[in-house]
């Protein structure tokens, strides 16, 4: 992810370059602000992209650092949603419409519900529920393990997409999202 993520940081900014004026303009349209939320958890939205693809996060205060879901939403039409989830030291300071590239995560398509289990950016298995069932958690811990994938692999990944496709990415910063609904 992280290889993608920089020349994608990048190819999104250049057009922002020039006199300075403009350009500040658009590095601050990146800017994350985080929502306070009642049940102590925070919420940002990402800017929406020419694209039309947003993302959004919340995360919740874990031990030395954060563990946060990252909801991202399309519109082309072949998938709305994808859902991934991360512990992090610090806070997100960008949020991109992009699914995290290290574990366990789902996306919703046409055809069903997609569970994958990704490293460096690679899936390495994947799986659709309408054809074969859900993974069950053995399952992912296992070849999760036994591939050195690093990420996350006991969440609920597909209950929280099933709750996000019934609304908006804002749905991920209600109360129909709480730690009880990711675990």
């Amino acid at each position: 992810m992280r290889r993608l993520l920089l020349p994608l940081v990048f190819l999104i900014l250049l057009p922002g370059c020039g006199d300075g004026a403009e350009g500040k303009q658009d590095i601050d349209y990146f800017d994350v602000k985080w929502e306070k939320l009642p049940d102590g958890s925070v919420f940002a939205r990402g800017p929406v992209l020419d694209s039309g693809a947003r993302g959004a996060a919340r995360c919740w205060e874990e031990g030395e650092g954060y563990d946060c879901v990252y909801l991202a939403e399309n519109s082309t039409g072949v998938s709305n949603f994808s859902v991934s989830f991360e512990f992090s030291e610090d806070l997100p300071s960008v949020i991109l419409p992009l699914a995290v590239d290290d574990g366990y995560s789902c996306y919703d398509m046409v055809l069903g519900d997609i569970e994958k289990i990704s490293r460096r950016g690679s899936i390495l298995t994947s799986n659709n529920v309408r054809e074969s069932g859900a993974w069950d958690e053995g399952f992912i811990h296992r070849f999760m393990s036994e591939n050195g994938v690093e990420g996350r692999s006991n969440f609920n990944c597909l209950g929280v997409l099933e709750i996000v496709s019934r609304g908006s990415l804002d749905t991920l910063g209600t109360s129909a999202i709480d730690k009880r609904a990711i675990y």
